[in-house]
């Protein structure tokens, strides 16, 4: 699933670099649903996957199916989420707006943090119980869904163009995002696991990253 992630990631920084549709410096809607229909098509490829390698042994140990309850928890736990974040995005945004921040800030900052909280308390709590597996995969998916389904939906239904003055700008900022998703993997296939040292440099990244997207935003 990694390289997956990674194959969709330099395909988006791609497509930002080539014009089809239209437009120069962003997603048209051809390119837009040529990424939801890999999103779709990766899918059905993870569902028959899954459903092949799945083992006897894994479905011995799987506890009482409880179909009401599951529902009942799934439905809570997506409305949590949702109202939830949109009480971290849209308080921040404005806490943001007040202070002079930038849209491309807010959106790199903020808002980035906001909608990624539950895949960070998810993993958390999975990594903490030993569902590693899910941990992992939890925000590998979370990445491949981003770019594919969210840009491929939001192209399909808008075009997205980046103005001209945000243009190296945005391509700096995918650049850093396709060498930490290569350095992530690297981290992920050395020793099988990401360890607390190589987190901590995956931490300490993403601040130096922060620091600059905010002194680049007050040079501005």
């Amino acid at each position: 699933d990694y390289p997956v992630s990674i194959g969709a990631t330099i395909l988006f920084f791609t497509l930002l670099l080539v014009s089809i549709g239209g437009i120069r410096y962003g997603i048209s809607r051809i390119e837009s649903g040529v990424l939801l229909l890999l999103a779709v098509g990766y899918i059905v490829w993870t569902v028959i996957s899954a459903l092949k390698n799945r083992t006897k042994e894994e479905e011995s140990n799987q506890p009482e199916f409880k179909l009401m309850v599951c529902i009942i928890n799934i439905i809570g736990g997506v409305a949590e989420i949702v109202i939830g974040g949109d009480l971290v995005v849209n308080n921040a945004t404005e806490l943001g707006g007040t202070f002079g921040m930038s849209e491309t800030l807010i959106g790199l900052t903020i808002c980035a943090i906001g909608t990624s909280l539950p895949e960070l308390v998810t993993s958390v709590v999975a990594a903490k119980k030993g569902e590693t597996d899910m941990a992992m995969g939890n925000v590998i998916g979370s990445n491949i869904f981003n770019v594919l389904l969210i840009l491929g939906v939001s192209g399909v239904i808008s075009p997205i163009e980046i103005a001209g003055a945000s243009v190296t700008n945005t391509l700096i900022d995918c650049g850093f995002y396709v060498v930490i998703c290569l350095l992530a993997y690297i981290f992920c296939i050395t020793q099988k696991k990401i360890s607390r040292k190589e987190g901590i440099v995956l931490v300490g990244l993403y601040v130096v990253y922060t620091i600059y997207t905010i002194v680049r935003d007050v040079a501005l």
